[in-house]
């Protein structure tokens, strides 16, 4: 009898990777499909799954060979690990690389199984951008191979169609959100209200310190709002150590640090706006946020930069409020309207909510997967 597998790196608790696979592993539970979510090694706590799936087993590749050592570790992770799972898979066996690429080429050169991949980023960024530039002519080579790759925005599809993948072999597969996470959660009283940030704190990625400089201009004409940026706190005499400090904002300013996930939901809620000043660049374009979802679960109005396919999804004082990125005195001009105008910034993040139950849904996407790797089998 074969055996459908979903192979996740490591389980890494409250990780917007981990929280990505769990979201369409719940959904694959919930539809009624019987799998495995294997994880091939261990992360540095060796953190294993603490709740059970009605239909979905979890198994650990390392569980009686995990490696507390960081560098002995990842030696582990390609010689020890994916060597007990390639060998134990059969034929006819289905396996779904959700977000990630290892064993990629040693599983698409397999004929006797059906490989499908799964990618949130473009293949040049992260660990691929370090390395030489063949790594990343070679994994399109393998990509070619498989037989479904799953991407989260219309610009990957159209990355990979253009770099030779077969266009009816790839399929976009929106981000996802668990609605169930903010079922239940009212706002609660505050001190002040506060506009809310939460990620890696990343200028890079996240923009976070337009963000600080967009919020200069609202303290200037906005008395009694702060800022909470929820994640990694700045270190002493970092870039935006220094910027707040430059802009005088420090009292405005508030580092959370992080949080766990099951803080997250309250603190978004409560949050008078939830913001993104996400910058240009190519891991913005053709990725997507998988905070926008719960931004956006939020009810609360979402200030945000129009990069990639969020226009596509949002539109402009309707279902948020948009600006283009790099222009934080346009951001900070938004922020500020919804500041001024409560109310109707309140109907926004309401619309904005339904945007992402209609279009993020995570029974909906995890369905979508189903159909390319289950055309034919009735789900119950």
């Amino acid at each position: 009898m074969s055996t459908f597998y979903v192979i996740s790196k490591s389980y890494d608790p409250g990780s917007a990777s981990t929280n990505h696979a769990l979201s369409f592993i719940r959904g694959f539970d919930a539809i009624g499909i019987k799998a495995k979510w294997v994880f091939i090694f261990p992360n540095e706590k060796c953190s294993k799954v603490d709740f059970e799936f009605k239909n979905i087993s979890v198994e650990y590749l390392w569980s009686d060979r995990c490696c507390h050592h960081k560098y002995l570790r990842q030696i582990y992770k390609h010689y020890s690990y994916g060597m007990f799972f390639y060998r134990a898979l059969k034929k006819g066996d289905t396996v779904l690389l959700l977000g990630s690429n290892v064993y990629l080429r040693k599983l698409s050169n397999r004929k006797d199984i059906r490989v499908f991949h799964e990618l949130t980023e473009h293949p040049d960024v992260g660990k691929m951008s370090r390395l030489p530039i063949f790594t990343t002519k070679m994994y399109l080579k393998w990509v070619k191979k498989v037989d479904g790759l799953f991407v989260i925005t219309n610009a990957l599809k159209d990355y990979f169609v253009a770099q030779g993948v077969e266009g009816k072999l790839v399929h976009v597969i929106n981000m996802v959100v668990d609605d169930e996470r903010f079922k239940g959660v009212e706002k609660t009283k505050v001190d002040y209200p506060y506009i809310a940030y939460c990620g890696n704190a990343s200028n890079t990625k996240d923009g976070v310190d337009d963000l600080i400089r967009a919020f200069a201009i609202v303290s200037k004409q906005i008395d009694n709002v702060r800022l909470r940026i929820i994640g990694p706190k700045p270190v002493k005499g970092s870039v935006n150590d220094l910027l707040v400090k430059e802009l005088d904002i420090v009292d405005r300013v508030d580092f959370v640090g992080c949080v766990s996930p099951s803080e997250m939901p309250q603190l978004l809620v409560n949050a008078q706006i939830v913001a993104l000043a996400r910058p240009d660049s190519l891991q913005n374009t053709y990725g997507f946020p998988t905070k926008m979802g719960e931004y956006l679960l939020s009810g609360n109005p979402v200030c945000v930069t129009a990069v990639g396919d969020i226009p596509l999804f949002l539109a402009h004082q309707q279902t948020a409020m948009l600006s283009a990125c790099g222009d934080y005195e346009a951001f900070a001009t938004n922020l500020i309207w919804c500041l001024e105008h409560i109310e109707e910034a309140r109907q926004i993040g309401l619309r904005g909510r339904e945007v992402a139950r209609h279009n993020f849904n995570y029974l909906t996407e995890s369905q979508k997967i189903l159909d390319v790797i289950f055309p034919k089998k009735k789900q119950q």
